[in-house]
């Protein structure tokens, strides 16, 4: 999609909305309960101050959706959650290394 005018930061937290508001939308239809999130590097292109406010409506998304799983390279966000998984690739092969 095309966002005329706007940054790469802003395209990314429409992005994110859309993607949010989806997964809403696919919980209701559902009829189950969907309990699990995976988020690869939606991170990417938001400063420092749009970082926290995703961090931020993550721990409140985790009221009803217990396993939000986030993959990002930003170290500076590391400490942000209480559980962690660093995974690294070597040669081709991922391994994880601390959890």
């Amino acid at each position: 999609a095309e966002y005329l005018g706007d940054s790469g930061g802003e395209r990314r937290k429409v992005d994110l909305v859309v993607m949010f508001a989806l997964h809403a939308l696919a919980r209701i239809r559902s009829g189950s309960q969907i309990d699990c999130l995976f988020l690869d590097e939606i991170l990417d292109s938001l400063d420092a101050e749009g970082c926290e406010r995703v961090v931020y409506l993550l721990g409140e998304m985790r009221k009803e959706i217990p396993k939000i799983f986030l993959i990002t390279h930003n170290e500076n966000l590391k400490n942000r959650f209480s559980s962690r998984i660093l995974v690294r690739k070597e040669q081709g092969i991922s391994r994880i290394v601390e959890q």
